[in-house]
């Protein structure tokens, strides 16, 4: 889009995951806020209905990520 990246103090991206090799190379920290939409930063609040919660996130001595 032509921004120069490193010339900015702050940049907000509305992504969750898709900006992060590109952009965490120049960033001093990045935050994660949750905002109104279909999926939100804590998989732990989801309504889930048929699920086994022994499962990474809900279980944290699991190392399994994949499912």
């Amino acid at each position: 889009l032509g921004i120069a990246v490193k010339a900015k103090r702050l940049l907000v991206v509305k992504s969750m995951q898709h900006f992060y090799a590109s952009l965490a190379p120049f960033a001093k920290k990045i935050l994660y806020v949750d905002t109104p939409g279909t999926l939100i930063n804590d998989f732990t609040q989801i309504p889930y209905q048929k699920i086994n919660f022994r499962k990474w996130p809900w279980c944290e001595m699991s190392t399994n990520r994949e499912g």
